[in-house]
């Protein structure tokens, strides 16, 4: 089954665009997959010479104060986007400070967080690199200065072991790539490289007439300008958000550990944030038309509400999860699918268990025939962490040596052939 779209770039004066082009109605014909979809952003903003937003909500970190980026010469090197372009970068030897760096986690009076304890609760400081083959280079320099500086081994491995971690994940919102920033927040043409900041400040409209003339350091801060308050302006939900930035600083802090729990703890918080990352995909007003043709999301109308909820699906759904997310009119709430019935006129109906608060809202949709949103809801990690003082982890309480073994035993055990 296809699903039938409305104009799929009709969202995009809702969510908002102050410096980039406005999306139009495309004059081909609308897209059935996911492919044609991508492919008609990319050619939408091939025809308007300019970025296209792509995700309504606005950017999901903070701006970091500091930029790390590749210099012509191939070097490191270190820009405080706070700070005038013309300022002189710093070099390289200044990002193992930065990332480093605390800042303290505030309560919503504004006060510092402290945990149960009693012990005031810090997180690392934003740091962002320009792309993936800097933050390479900066692993790659953390390795060969722990082999040259035996006194600081120990934290420029532990340095170059998270940061490895980091970047590995889909993103980061403590350690953000630009580029990766730039192609979650805009569509770009398809004939620009999105992997290189270049292409993309050959591609935006606001920086390709000045592109040639201006400095490296200037182009880098006109593109964190626009990767942080420009675009999509509706606000990530404060419980994704800090999801994100909660799960990312547990892992960083155990990344540099190798200890079974560390190992453990960072493993669950890497896929604490992905799972918090998936949700912030399928929940993004622009994105909306993409996940239904993906079967990311189910797209529908209710039919029944009498007993069970009956929901006559527009697409076909790939997930087969129990607990969802119904969104209506912008507001979600948790509901259970119970079954999928397939027609004889090959239409899908999704059977839903509703809470009886939540019986009103779903009433008040399929009188007025609203078209509403289901996808699965976050996925959470067992805990299951032994205690540090669990006696299983601790070392034997005395050394292993080799004991004396007779000859004619260790012959006995000698393979026969």
């Amino acid at each position: 089954m296809t699903i039938a779209l409305k104009t799929p770039l009709d969202l995009i004066a809702q969510a908002g665009n102050t410096t980039v082009a406005q999306a139009g109605v495309p004059a081909v014909s609308q897209p059935l997959t996911v492919a044609e979809y991508d492919e008609t952003m990319r050619q939408k903003c091939g025809d308007d010479r300019d970025l296209l937003t792509r995700s309504g909500f606005t950017s999901p970190c903070p701006a970091p104060q500091h930029l790390a980026f590749t210099a012509p010469d191939g070097r490191v090197q270190v820009t405080d986007l706070s700070a005038d372009p013309a300022t002189n970068p710093r070099p390289a030897s200044v990002v193992i400070d930065l990332l480093e760096a605390r800042e303290p986690v505030l309560t919503a009076a504004g006060t510092q967080a402290v945990s149960r304890k009693g012990e005031p609760i810090d997180r690392p400081e934003s740091v962002m690199f320009a792309d993936d083959a800097t933050v390479r280079r900066v692993i790659a320099g953390f390795r060969t200065a722990a082999d040259r500086e035996d006194a600081e081994r120990f934290r420029y491995i532990c340095a170059a072991n998270r940061l490895a971690l980091v970047a590995s994940m889909k993103f980061s919102v403590l350690r953000p790539v630009l580029t990766r920033l730039l192609a979650h927040r805009f569509w770009i043409s398809k004939r620009y490289n999105h992997h290189q900041w270049q292409e993309w400040a050959a591609a935006w409209s606001g920086t390709a007439k000045i592109a040639r003339s201006a400095g490296q350091v200037e182009l880098l801060h006109a593109l964190a300008d626009l990767a942080f308050f420009h675009g999509g302006t509706k606000l990530v939900p404060d419980t994704i958000a800090g999801a994100l930035r909660t799960a990312e600083a547990s892992a960083w802090a155990r990344g540099a550990s190798s200890k079974a729990t560390a190992t453990h703890s960072a493993y669950r918080s890497i896929n604490d944030f992905e799972s918090a990352w998936t949700e912030l995909n399928l929940a993004d007003p622009l994105l909306h038309d993409r996940n239904a043709l993906a079967g990311d999301i189910a797209v529908g109308k209710i039919t029944q509400t009498l007993g069970t909820v009956k929901v006559l699906l527009d697409n076909t759904p790939r997930f087969n999860d129990g607990n969802l997310w119904l969104v209506v009119g912008g507001s979600r709430y948790k509901v259970t699918r119970d079954t999928l019935l397939a027609e004889d006129d090959n239409t899908l109906t999704m059977v839903l268990s509703v809470s009886g608060k939540w019986r009103q809202v779903v009433e008040e949709a399929r009188q007025t025939n609203s078209t509403i949103t289901l996808y699965p809801q976050r996925f959470n990690m067992p805990t299951a962490l032994p205690r540090e003082n669990n006696a299983w982890l601790n070392p034997p309480e005395k050394p292993w040596v080799r004991r004396s073994v007779p000859a004619d035993v260790v012959l006995a055990g000698a393979p026969a052939h």
